[in-house]
């Protein structure tokens, strides 16, 4: 399984994009799914791994949170984000 579309948008208190900064999208049990720095936009797009685990689906599907650690000019920031599924998951041998 492999997650695709995660984005984020940063952007300063005047609504201004906040360019060239890492964000890192977690699952729920705090799992690394993605990371990605942001556009000239403020913006960033990322896929995650292709290889994750049962245990991990089923913690992604739970939903997950995208983080800002912060730096020396803009304090840390996060937000929550659920996960729809698209397309047959399988899991196990046939």
């Amino acid at each position: 399984m492999q997650i695709s579309g995660l984005y984020a948008s940063l952007n300063d208190t005047h609504g201004n994009p906040v360019v060239g900064r890492l964000i890192q999208f977690y699952a729920q049990d705090g799992t690394l799914l993605a990371m990605g720095r942001t556009n000239a936009d403020g913006k960033v797009y990322t896929t995650g791994p292709a290889n994750l685990g049962t245990q991990v689906v089923s913690n992604i599907l739970a939903g997950g949170y995208a983080v800002f650690h912060g730096d020396d000019h803009y304090t840390a920031s996060n937000r929550s984000f659920g996960i729809s599924p698209v397309g047959t998951a399988k899991f196990g041998v046939a």
